[in-house]
Formats: structure tokens, sequence, C-alpha cells
């Protein structure tokens, strides 16, 4: 383990409540959007849809890292808000498909924007250089955790 100055950095305490106000600062560009009742994680399935098409529950809990009961929720409320659909796959009719509206296409740009604001502010005190540093660090410490808990 490298030495540090202060061995007692509370950089958990840090790396959680920063992660609380990320989400909430997020929440509240759509809120402000009027897009209140969406929370990050809808916001991710229409990214991930946009991206791919459409996909199945079980390929975006994996995409998303979350246990299907959780996309299930998620999907059921962008379903019941319009944004999304479900259909059955053309391969296979057993599978259901996640599959954007475009009411759920339209969504996508007020999202980025929440999502760019929300970076704004985040990286607002720090140079081009540390916010560089810091993606880097940041996505180092989300690699090993994720290698880790496979």
């Amino acid at each position: 383990m490298p030495a540090h100055k202060n061995p007692h950095r509370p950089i958990i305490k840090y790396l959680v409540r920063t992660g609380e106000l990320t989400v909430k600062y997020i929440e509240a560009e759509l809120a402000r959007m009027n897009l209140g009742e969406l929370a990050t994680s809808h916001t991710e399935i229409v990214t991930y849809l946009i991206r791919r098409g459409s996909a199945s529950m079980q390929e975006l809990a994996a995409a998303l890292e979350r246990d299907k009961s959780t996309i299930t929720v998620l999907v059921r409320k962008l379903e019941n808000l319009g944004f999304v659909k479900r259909e059955s796959g053309s391969d296979d009719a057993r599978v259901t498909l996640i599959r954007l509206t475009p009411g759920g296409a339209a969504l996508r740009s007020q999202a980025l924007k929440a999502f760019l604001r929300t970076e704004r502010a985040l990286t607002q005190n720090l140079s081009a250089d540390e916010t560089e540093q810091l993606f880097v660090l940041l996505e180092k410490v989300y690699r090993g955790l994720t290698n880790q808990n496979r």
C-alpha cells in the first residue's frame, strides 16, 4: 500500500457523498426540464437503447450492472411514461425486447444536457488537467472494483 501523508483520510466518505450529491444534482436538472419523475437509472436505460436499438431485460441488467428485478421496475416506469415499448424477439418469441418510442429517443438530448451541466458543476473548480486526472483515477478505481467483484 502506498504511504500517504495522512493515512486516515476519509476517501470512502468523499466517494460516497460525491456520488449521492451527483445523483441529486442530475435529478434536480431533470426536474428543471419537467422530467422529475425520472431517476438517473432511467436515463442510463434510454442512453443504452439509443446506442443498441433494442435490448432484452437480461442484456440491460448485465450492461447497466443492475439486477433483473431493478431493471424490470425501471423499464415498467419508462413504459408507463411512454418512453419505451416491449416487443417479442424476432429470433425467439420468448425473449422480450425493449425498444425506445419516439418520445424516448427525444429524451436523450434532455438527459445529455442534464449530465453535461452536472459534469460542469462537478469539475468547475478543477483545471482541464485535473479533470482528466480525475477521470483516469475514477476509471481506475471503478475497474479495480468491478474486476474484484467478478
